[in-house]
C-alpha cells in the first residue's frame, strides 16, 4: 500500500484549543471532537506504525484567546503527546507571544507586548534521522522543550519589532520573548542535550538592542554550536517600509542605528564562540538586502571577525 486516505481522520490541519476539555482540531469548524479524539488519532498512528512516515508536525495556536480558554496546560500536554507518539524529525510550534508564559515555565515580562503587535512566534526543532522503535521520554522532572529529544537544529522567528519604535520611549520596552527569561539558557546549562545542538537560527526584524543582548546570552550557552544563522533586518520581500507597513513614513534613522549595533553584538559573540568553542559557520541571512548599510556593516564584520573568511556577501567561515 502506497497511500491511505481517510477523509475525516486526515483532514486535521490546525489545532484550536477551546473550552476545556473540548478541542477543535479540524479545518471544518463545525466539527468539535473531544480531547480523547486526538489520543485516539495518535494511538492509530502507533498501532499501524505510521509514525516513521511522518517527518514534520506543525502545532498551531492561532490566538491568545483560544489558548486562554483551555487553561494554559494544553500546549505542554499536546507537545509531549506528539513527541512521544510520532517523534517527528521536524516539530514546528506557532504560538502567540502572550501564550509563551504557558509554553515556557519561566518568569516572562509581557507588560509591553501591546507595543510590538506580533501575532505569532515560531519555533522549529529538528532532530537527526530517527532510530526505529519508540524512544522513551525523560523523567517528568527533566521535561523541557530542548531536552525531550536530541534536537540538532533550533530555529526561532520572533517577527518584527518595528512597530515598537513608534511608541514613546521605545528603547525601554521589554520584548515579549521566550529568550528573555533565561529559560532556554538555564536549561541547557544543566543538561547533556546541549551536546546535540549544532545549528541555531534567530530571525527577527529590527529587534531592540536590549533584547538582542538576551539573544547573545543564549547563543553563549550553546557551547557545541557549529553553525549560526541570523536575520535582524527586513529581506527583499518585506513591505515594512510601505505606507501600510510597520514603519510607514516614520524616520528610519533609529532603526538602522540599532540594526548596526545589533550586528556588532552578534559579530562579537561569533568571534568569541569561534575562539572558545566549536562555531565554524556564520550567515547573516538578509545581508544582501541592506545595500545602504553594507559599507558600515562590512567595517563591523572586518573588525570583529578576525580569523574568519568571508565566503560571499552573507557567509563567513572560521579559518583553521
Amino acid at each position: 500500500m502506497r497511500r491511505i486516505t481517510l477523509t475525516r481522520l486526515f483532514s486535521f490541519s490546525k489545532v484550536y484549543p477551546t473550552v476545556s476539555p473540548a478541542l477543535q482540531i479540524c479545518s471544518d469548524k463545525s466539527i468539535l471532537p473531544r480531547a480523547d479524539d486526538i489520543t485516539d488519532f495518535l494511538d492509530f498512528i502507533a498501532l499501524y506504525q505510521l509514525q516513521m512516515h511522518i517527518k514534520s508536525v506543525v502545532l498551531y495556536i492561532p490566538t491568545q484567546d483560544s489558548f486562554r480558554r483551555c487553561g494554559g496546560v494544553f500546549i505542554d500536554r499536546l507537545f509531549l503527546m506528539i513527541v512521544e507518539a510520532i517523534n517527528p524529525e521536524i516539530l514546528t510550534i506557532m504560538i502567540p507571544p502572550l501564550a509563551l508564559t504557558n509554553l515556557v515555565p519561566s518568569t516572562l515580562n509581557m507588560s509591553d507586548a501591546w507595543a510590538f503587535e506580533t501575532p505569532l512566534h515560531v519555533f522549529r526543532l529538528t532532530q537527526p534521522l530517527r532510530c526505529a522503535g519508540p524512544r522513551p521520554l525523560p523523567s517528568p522532572q527533566s521535561l523541557h522543550m530542548l531536552r525531550v529529544r536530541p534536537w540538532n537544529t533550533f530555529v526561532i522567528n520572533e517577527g518584527s519589532s518595528a512597530k515598537a519604535y513608534k511608541t514613546y520611549e521605545y528603547y525601554h520596552k521589554c520584548t515579549p520573548s521566550a529568550l528573555q527569561g533565561g529559560y532556554f539558557s538555564n536549561a541547557l546549562r544543566s543538561t547533556l542535550t546541549i551536546s546535540y545542538l549544532k545549528i541555531f537560527e534567530y530571525i527577527a526584524v529590527f529587534p531592540l538592542p536590549s533584547h538582542v543582548s538576551h539573544v547573545v546570552h543564549f547563543i553563549q550557552s550553546l557551547t557545541s554550536l557549529e553553525t549560526l544563522r541570523t536575520q535582524v533586518g527586513p529581506n527583499a520581500q518585506s513591505d515594512i517600509w510601505s505606507e501600510n507597513g510597520a514603519v510607514g513614513q516614520s524616520s528610519s534613522v533609529d532603526l538602522w542605528m540599532d540594526y548596526q549595533d545589533n550586528y556588532a553584538a552578534i559579530a562579537g559573540v561569533v568571534a568569541q564562540m569561534g575562539k572558545e568553542y566549536h562555531l565554524k559557520h556564520f550567515t547573516a541571512l538578509e545581508y544582501y538586502y541592506t545595500p545602504n548599510l553594507l559599507e558600515n556593516l562590512d567595517d563591523v564584520f572586518e573588525r570583529k571577525l578576525v580569523g574568519w573568511r568571508q565566503c560571499d556577501r552573507s557567509r563567513w567561515q572560521k579559518m583553521e
